[in-house]
């Protein structure tokens, strides 16, 4: 009798620990605040939702065309088991969404009838996000194909590297 407790001790262990290990190491319930460098420059604030979901934003300079200031905001799902599996110093998921941006072009060519206007577009971000065990911050990079919609239909790309800081 003592051999079956014992042996179901040992199962009952190892399957819990092989569902710790398995779960995602996100900084769930936190927001994040950083710096992103690239196409744009600015500032990047991320809210993790769960373990796979989270919602970022972006306020930067872009250097694209006329030079602008651009507002981005995204819905972001992470999934840990594509690129690499989990090694001692964190997790690199990778993630895709959806969301949106606007530009406000302030310096327009006076031959182009839309070079000051704002433009909006969606965004369709494709990354990789590196979260370590230790520490409470992250690192990424991240390419964004856009549609703008306004003024003009019109594909671009938005490409950048950051690292925010996480509070509680």
């Amino acid at each position: 009798m003592r051999t079956i407790r014992f042996a179901a001790l040992v199962l009952a262990c190892s399957l819990a620990t092989a569902g710790a290990q398995s779960q995602p190491q996100a900084p769930v319930q936190r927001i994040g605040a950083g710096l992103m460098l690239g196409e744009p420059t600015g500032i990047t604030v991320k809210k993790w939702m769960s373990d796979t979901v989270a919602l970022d934003a972006g306020l930067a300079w872009s250097y694209e065309y006329n030079s602008s200031l651009q507002l981005h905001g995204d819905y972001l799902i992470h999934r840990y088991d594509w690129l690499m599996p989990r090694n001692l110093a964190g997790t690199l998921p990778v993630y895709f969404g959806l969301g949106g941006r606007i530009k406000f072009e302030a310096e327009g060519d006076p031959d182009e009838p839309n070079d000051d206007a704002t433009v909006v577009g969606a965004r369709f971000p494709v990354g990789v996000n590196f979260l370590p065990y230790t520490g409470p911050y992250d690192a990424f990079f991240e390419v964004a194909p856009i549609v703008d919609i306004t003024p003009q239909a019109e594909l671009s790309f938005n490409a950048a590297i950051g690292m925010r800081l996480y509070f509680r």
